[in-house]
């Protein structure tokens, strides 16, 4: 990140929330059917490599206690949360000024 826009707003920030387009996601993570379909932690990269700036990270205890991301109560298979933070964090600010 630039430092600069850590110290002031590069753009007009006194309209209200409504004014703004956030782009965001839900479901990051699935590919096709929300129920069936297929998950990729590659995903996140995806979105935020176009500019997204929020992103669904549904989190529950996996096996051995590592913690997974996944659609509940389907049966699309879960991804480690290990493996979708490694893949975010270099892409994170990528699109930011």
């Amino acid at each position: 990140m630039k430092p600069w826009c850590v110290c002031q707003p590069y753009q007009d920030m006194t309209r209200p929330l409504t004014d703004y387009f956030i782009k965001t996601s839900h479901n990051t993570y699935l590919f096709g059917n929300q129920v069936w379909g297929d998950s990729n932690p590659e995903a996140y990269n995806k979105l935020l490599r176009t500019g997204c700036r929020a992103v669904e990270l549904d989190c529950y205890d996996g096996d051995n206690g590592r913690p997974i991301v996944k659609h509940a109560y389907t049966l699309v298979k879960p991804c480690l949360f290990e493996s979708i933070i490694r893949l975010i964090k270099p892409n994170l600010f990528s699109k930011s000024p």
